[in-house]
This record gives structure tokens, C-alpha cells and sequence, in this order.
């Protein structure tokens, strides 16, 4: 008989796999599949290619790596919420499964040994960009548990299979397109915007890359075209805040109202007539409340002696950033106009059989669905269509062709998609708005510009007028899959605080994908009183049931979040500026750091003044004081080392040896180090820039740093990698 409970040992080398495709399959799988992660690492308790083992208790194991990060990591999952038939019995409570297993946060549980080894994954955690569904498991993913049976792995005699298990390579290849569009189709849904709002961005990136163009030109000057296409947009733009805050249409109401009260067909015409309108106009009183102001030139001029290499240096930086602020209240203007709407379950695509697209209820020709099933196929992947986007639009070519059947011939259709395969065969010219179709020219944007950075497919649509994203997110979601969708996507529902519409949102996909039913409701985020799972680490094992053992991770319990609230009651701060200090803590993982206070001070309403008493009513000590404390006391171990460079920032600030090998270099040091570790998060701005591709083991990161800025840091090598090496 199956038990209810079972549970699959693994490594957390293997938790971003796990938490980005939200499924485990034998490891054999991985490298052929297509899709994700293409390495599973085994463990011994779970050492096989073609089968996931299981247990109906949980194993007690180790593993031994020196090397790495590597710890034991064990999965709950129960048996209701799992296909039919894929657990088989093998003996003495052990089990396996020959096919993937797909996990979900209602009957899931995720368990570390202990807090640290928790924590060294999650710094991990950060720098996965698919990494996406840890916020919907948050109150799955647990140190502690109660009444867990248990039992010491010794080991087992569990033979590999010998089955082809190519089927069950295609079933999850359908599987990752099919939740890949139904995710891609409700957050294109969700993030479509509306025609003034589209026409506003989309002149906003035209001065990006305009003044992007001028301040990095060398001469460090706009010439005369410049500077009438800067006139020319700075005056469209202040047109579209008219527009998408309503004024025009509050204009014509007036005019009518005159109309009416003077019985007059033409108000406006005789004002003009009159050379009055302008004075009249201006009586109304209808301007925007956001008007951009030109970008300061000034900030981009550059010296020609070379001598002044660094002044220019400097110069640059400055420009970027206030190019980067410039734009960052650009764009908050746009999105302030942005109403907010969850799309409705009801109107997402629904499946047949859990196994293709049936209809989709926004569609009434049904035309979508037949082009969604076409790359619904297996040899339609990700890698296929980057290798001949041509061979992609000649398939919906086909499609469209078959739709229009008798009327193709002398159809705008029939040009348009003849003149999107030769721009992609050969560069010829092509002009997206052509046709007024959105499919057409959603279709024709996915075959163009596709790629796994679905931003630049965002970005596309935006600079082309489109301001419906569903289509050509679907294609997206269809041809990555979900479990390349980067978690930047995903956040925007994962990390919404409306847990009803995420729930419903979740439940109503796992149907459609797996035909199974779930309950409930995703909860708030709770730290529980439990009982610590005994290890080797943990001391002696009894025999039958786990030992309640008193650690510094259960003698206090409470809310950390609660905890920093009763410390904050007596500043009687505003309950919108406590809730954003409170989610600023929990980003950082509950961590009082220097970065907290960084970013505690960027939210609107906290000055110099507040900052200091939230402070001091947190027991911070800052960093002028500590220097000044390092030089007349003993030096203290103030942090901790996480043992990884790009965690590192406080314990580096903080350690008096690092302090002065790196003070006597550059006095800015602190400021370097910051903007350097920050900077290797994917969600910076300069990730890409600098980034992007390049490995973060401590080794690379360290010949990083000391090259940074010229080698200034170069004297400080040998203390790193006694720091980060010292078991070598």
C-alpha cells in the first residue's frame, strides 16, 4: 500500500532546479529534455538515472563535499496530489517513480537540516533569474516539523530501470509549453496597456535612446537635428500626459456645455476665428500634473585634454546617474495613469484533456487556438526557432493561409506574410503596421524579436504601438516554456499580496495541466513553534521519535516581522510608511544591515532625521561610529562571514583588517564594495552591462574585485582569499 506522505531525498544544489520548474524527474531526464536545467545532481539515498526514489519516512543522510554548497535536502509530496499510477511499491518503505513528479505549495513541503544551510541556498536564490516559485512556497520551504517520522538512510538495493522513457520526455515537454502559455497568456494579459499609455512609453524610449545616443557621443555635443527631434518629443510627450489623464475629452465637454447654453453648432470655430481661444483656453486651467522638463546637457559635455581622463570619468558616471533618475520619474509619471486589473480566471485559455488548447474565450474566430496547438508540437523548442525564425513564420504562414482559404490570394495577409519571410531570410524591409491585425502583428513581432529576454519582446511591442501583450507573450511562453520564465515576469503575481486572486490563479492552472483539484488558499507568511529534525549535526538519535532539541533557531519564535513593529511603536510612524519598512526587512531577509538602511531611506516620506531614529530604535550603530570604535578598542567580530564574497558586504565593512588594506587605497572604498556586490544582482541595472554570464564562485569574484578600478584593490588578494580559502 502507498502511503499518503512520501518523501524524495535530494541536494540543495538541486533547490533553483526544483523552484524554477516546479518538478523533479529522474536525473536521467535533465540532459535530454530541452527545456530548464539540463544537470539533476544524485544523492545516494536517490542515486538512480531513471527513477526518483522515495520513502515513507524521512531519510536521515549526509553529504560529504568539501567543494560545495552541498547539503541534504528532502521534498514531501503527497500521494492524492500526484498522476495516477506514476508511484510504484518496492519494499520495505521504499517507492519510485519512473516519470516526472510535479509538485504544489498546498501538499508540498521542502525541508532543510538547519537555518544556515537554509540561508547559504537562498543567497543563491537571488542570483537564479528562473528561480520564481519560492514566494508561493514560502510557508512550505521549513527548517523545523512536527511529528515527522523518521529514519537513518543506511542504504538500499533498488535497482535502475531499464524503460525507454522518451514518452515521458514528450509529456513534459508538453507539459512546460502548456503552463508556459497559460502563466505567459495571464501576465501579458495583466500588463497590456492601454493605447495612450502605450503611445506615451513608446515616445519615452525615442528620447532614451536619443539622449543614450548624445551623451555617449564622444564629442560630448547635440548637433542641430538633435536638438529639433529633442523639441519634437519633449512637445508629443507633454501632449500624451494631456491625453491620458483625461483633459482632452474634459475640453470637448466644455465646448459642448457653450454649444448648448448659446445654441451654437460651433463654438470653438468662432473663438478661433476670433483670435480668442487661446485666451479662452487658457481660463479652463487644464494642464497635466507632470510635465517633462528637457534633459540637462550640460551633464553630458567631456574635456579634450587628455589629462582629464578621470574628471571625464566621473563626468560619465554623474550623467548616468542622473540619466538613470531622469527616466526613473519619466516613468513613474506614465505608470501613476496605470489602473491595475487582474484578468480573470474565466478568460484564460483552456485545455482539453489537459493535453492542448480547446478555446480561449477572447478569441472568437478560434484561430489563436489552432496557432497555439501548432507550437504546441514537441520539435517546436526553443532552440529550433532561434536557429530558423523563417521555418517558424512559414508554419503560421501556413495557418493564416488555410484561415483565409479562397480570399488569401488578394489578401493584405498574403503580403504581409510574404514580406515578413523575406526580412527574415534576407533583411529586407518590412513595416510592422502594415496591417491593423493584432494577431498579425503579434505574430510578426514574436517571429522578429522572440528571445529568451521576454523584456525585449516587451520592450518591441511598446516601441511598435502595441499595447497588447497576449499574443505574443503566449508564443513566448509556448516556445521557452515555463521553466525558462524569469522570475522578473513572475513576480508581479507571486509577490501580489491579493492571496485570493494568486490562489485562484494557481488552482485554476494545475488543473488544466494535471487534472487534479486543489483547496485552500495560499497564507501569509508564518513562522511556526516546531520541532527540529535530528541529524548527526544535531546530536544522538533516539530510535522511534524526534528529539525536541533547544537551538538558537526555536528558543525565540516570534514574527520577526511583529519583532521589528514593537521595536518601531514608540517613533508612532504612519501605518503606510511602517508597512514599507516592514517589507524592506523582509526583502533582506530580516537581516539589520546597511542595506536596509540604504534602502529604508529611499522610500517617500523618510529623511535624514526619521532614518536616524528608526536607527536607533533598531540598535544600529553606524559606520563612522565603528570606525572610530575600531580605533580605540579591540577590533570585534561584529558579522559574520556567510563564507561567499557576494553576501559578504556587512562582514567586510565591518572587519578592521579589510577596512584598513582597502582605506589606504580609496577613501570611497565602502561605496565601491556596495556598488560591486549590489551590482551582481540580476535585478540591478548594471548586471548587464558588467555582469551577465560571467561566474560568481568566490575565486572569480575576487579577481574581480581586485581589477576593479584599475587594480586600486590589488593589495587586498591575499587577505580575501584567506578569507574564502582558508580549508584550501
Amino acid at each position: 500500500m502507498i502511503p499518503d506522505k512520501l518523501y524524495i531525498p535530494t541536494t540543495t544544489l538541486n533547490f533553483n532546479n526544483i523552484m524554477a520548474s516546479e518538478s523533479i524527474s529522474p536525473a536521467g531526464f535533465y540532459p535530454v529534455r530541452g527545456f530548464g536545467y539540463k544537470r539533476f545532481d544524485k544523492v545516494k539515498p536517490n542515486n538512480l538515472d531513471k527513477r526518483i526514489i522515495l520513502y515513507d519516512k524521512y531519510p536521515i543522510f549526509d553529504i560529504n563535499d568539501i567543494e560545495l554548497e552541498n547539503y541534504p535536502l528532502v521534498i514531501m509530496v503527497t500521494r492524492q496530489h500526484i498522476g495516477e499510477d506514476i508511484i510504484c511499491e518496492y519494499k520495505d518503505g521504499v517507492f519510485y517513480a519512473e516519470e516526472t513528479i510535479y509538485l504544489n505549495p498546498f501538499s508540498t513541503k521542502i525541508y532543510f537540516r538547519n537555518e544556515d544551510e537554509k540561508r547559504r541556498t537562498f543567497l543563491k536564490v537571488e542570483q537564479s533569474l528562473n528561480t520564481k516559485m519560492v514566494p508561493i512556497y514560502q510557508n512550505d520551504i521549513l527548517v523545523k516539523t512536527l511529528n515527522v517520522n523518521y529514519f537513518e538512510w543506511k542504504n538500499n538495493d533498488i535497482t535502475d530501470s531499464a524503460i525507454d522513457f522518451s514518452k515521458h520526455i514528450s509529456k513534459d515537454r508538453r507539459i512546460n509549453k502548456l503552463k508556459g502559455l497559460l502563466y505567459a497568456y495571464l501576465f501579458g494579459a495583466n500588463r497590456s496597456l492601454p493605447p495612450e499609455v502605450v503611445a506615451s512609453k513608446k515616445l519615452v524610449k525615442k528620447l532614451q535612446n536619443l539622449l543614450s545616443a548624445i551623451i555617449t557621443n564622444p564629442d560630448g555635443y547635440v548637433n542641430y537635428k538633435q536638438e529639433e527631434e529633442l523639441r519634437i518629443l519633449y512637445r508629443k510627450i507633454n501632449e500624451t500626459f494631456y491625453q491620458v489623464e483625461g483633459l482632452e475629452k474634459i475640453l470637448q465637454n466644455r465646448i459642448k456645455q457653450k454649444e448648448e447654453q448659446y445654441h451654437c453648432s460651433n463654438f470653438a470655430e468662432i473663438l478661433k476665428k476670433e483670435d480668442l481661444y487661446d485666451t479662452w483656453y487658457q481660463k479652463q486651467n487644464l494642464k497635466p500634473s507632470y510635465r517633462i522638463n528637457p534633459f540637462n546637457l550640460s551633464y553630458s559635455h567631456k574635456s579634450s585634454n587628455k589629462k582629464d581622463s578621470e574628471y571625464n570619468n566621473n563626468k560619465s558616471e554623474e550623467t548616468q546617474k542622473y540619466f538613470d533618475a531622469y527616466f526613473s520619474e519619466l516613468e513613474k509619471a506614465i505608470d501613476k495613469h496605470l489602473k491595475s486589473a487582474n484578468t480573470n480566471v474565466l478568460d484564460l485559455p483552456i485545455l482539453q484533456h489537459c493535453n492542448r488548447v480547446e478555446g480561449i474565450p477572447s478569441d472568437k474566430t478560434g484561430f489563436q487556438t489552432k496557432l497555439f496547438n501548432e507550437y504546441c508540437e514537441e520539435h517546436w523548442n526553443s532552440e529550433e526557432f532561434l536557429a530558423s525564425r523563417l521555418d517558424f513564420a512559414t508554419a503560421g504562414g501556413k495557418l493564416f493561409r488555410e484561415e483565409l482559404q479562397d480570399s488569401w490570394e488578394n489578401s493584405s495577409s498574403k503580403s504581409y506574410i510574404n514580406d515578413l519571410r523575406k526580412n527574415l531570410a534576407s533583411h529586407t524591409p518590412f513595416t510592422l503596421n502594415s496591417v491593423t491585425n493584432l494577431t498579425l502583428q503579434s505574430f510578426a513581432v514574436f517571429c522578429k524579436k522572440g528571445e529568451e529576454d521576454i523584456d525585449k519582446l516587451e520592450d518591441y511591442l511598446i516601441s511598435n504601438g502595441i499595447g497588447d501583450f497576449r499574443i505574443a507573450f503566449s508564443l513566448w511562453g509556448i516556445v521557452f516554456g515555463f521553466a525558462n520564465m524569469p522570475k522578473t515576469l513572475a513576480n508581479d503575481l507571486f509577490l501580489s499580496n491579493d492571496r485570493t486572486y494568486k490562489s485562484d490563479v494557481y488552482k485554476y492552472i494545475f488543473k488544466q495541466i494535471h487534472g487534479i483539484e486543489l483547496e485552500g488558499e495560499f497564507e501569509s507568511k508564518e513562522e511556526k513553534e516546531v520541532v527540529v529534525i535530528p541529524s548527526q549535526l544535531n546530536g544522538d538519535m533516539n530510535n522511534n521519535k524526534p528529539e525536541a532539541i533547544a537551538t538558537d533557531n526555536n528558543i525565540h519564535n516570534e514574527d520577526p516581522s511583529l519583532e521589528l513593529e514593537n521595536k518601531l511603536r514608540s517613533l508612532e510612524l504612519k501605518l503606510v510608511l511602517l508597512k514599507d519598512i516592514k517589507d524592506k526587512y523582509e526583502q533582506h531577509k530580516y537581516n539589520i544591515s546597511n542595506l536596509l538602511f540604504d534602502d529604508i531611506g529611499k522610500i517617500r516620506g523618510v529623511g535624514t532625521k526619521t532614518l536616524q531614529k528608526i536607527k536607533d530604535a533598531l540598535g544600529h550603530v553606524d559606520e563612522d561610529l565603528k570606525s572610530t570604535q575600531l580605533q580605540s578598542e579591540p577590533p570585534l567580530p561584529l558579522h559574520q562571514s556567510t563564507g561567499l564574497f557576494l553576501s559578504d558586504f556587512d562582514f567586510l565593512s565591518s572587519d578592521n583588517e579589510f577596512i584598513v588594506t582597502v582605506s589606504h587605497q580609496n577613501k570611497d572604498w565602502k561605496k565601491d564594495l556596495k556598488w560591486f556586490i549590489e551590482s551582481h544582482k540580476i535585478s540591478h541595472k548594471d548586471y548587464n552591462k558588467y555582469w551577465k554570464d560571467k561566474p560568481t564562485d568566490n575565486e572569480s569574484i575576487i579577481k574581480q574585485f581586485i581589477f576593479f578600478k584599475e587594480e586600486i584593490y590589488k593589495s587586498s588578494e591575499d587577505l580575501l582569499r584567506r578569507f574564502y580559502f582558508s580549508n584550501e
